[in-house]
Order: C-alpha cells, then sequence, then structure tokens
C-alpha cells in the first residue's frame, strides 16, 4: 500500500513502486491510495483531502506523526485490513478509510 500525496506526477509513483505507473498524476487536494501485489496495481483510490467528510483513520501512526517522527513499515511489515465505511448521516460521497496493522506471528 502506498499513499501518495496531491500533485505527485506519475513517474514519480513509478519510481517508487519500481514499475511502470501509466495513470493520471494526483489531483491537487487528493492523495491517492495505490495498492500493488508484485508488479501490479490491484487497487487505487484517491481520498479528497481536504472535503472535511471522509477521514483515513490510521490511528497507528499518530502517535509518530504527533511526535514529529517519519512512519514508515518494512515490507515484511505492511500488512493492512483496510474498511471503507460510511456513516449513515455522511453525504453519499464521504466515506471512513479504517486502516488496521496485521501482525505476523
Amino acid at each position: 500500500m502506498y499513499l501518495f500525496p496531491a500533485w505527485t506526477i506519475s513517474d514519480s509513483i513509478s519510481n517508487k513502486i519500481g514499475f511502470k505507473y501509466m495513470e493520471e498524476d494526483v489531483p491537487d487536494d487528493n492523495t491517492r491510495m495505490l495498492f500493488t501485489l508484485g508488479n501490479k496495481v490491484v487497487h487505487e483510490e484517491d481520498f479528497v483531502s481536504l472535503d472535511y467528510h471522509s477521514v483515513i483513520d490510521f490511528s497507528m501512526a499518530g502517535d509518530s506523526i504527533h511526535k514529529g517522527r517519519l512512519y514508515y513499515l518494512t515490507p515484511t511489515q505492511a500488512i493492512f485490513k483496510v474498511e471503507k465505511t460510511k456513516d449513515k448521516d455522511a453525504c453519499k460521497d464521504c466515506y471512513i478509510y479504517s486502516f488496521a496493522l496485521i501482525k505476523r506471528k
């Protein structure tokens, strides 16, 4: 899983994921969630960062962000369960994306 901020160009995405990315650049005020498996994009979705309705719930990184340190995971640790849910009282295009780290034993 990769999160790319607004204005990231496709060439930069290609360099980061290690294979050619052929889609559009990330638009202003968006974060692109990109899921890969091997050398293939299996899912991508843009999250409108400034709409104040949809939320990325990445609480496991919150403490690290609060302390001003960069948060990262190694490939063997970066295994997530992602849930996309709707609040019944929210607008029709508003979602909550909840990321939970799955730990290997």
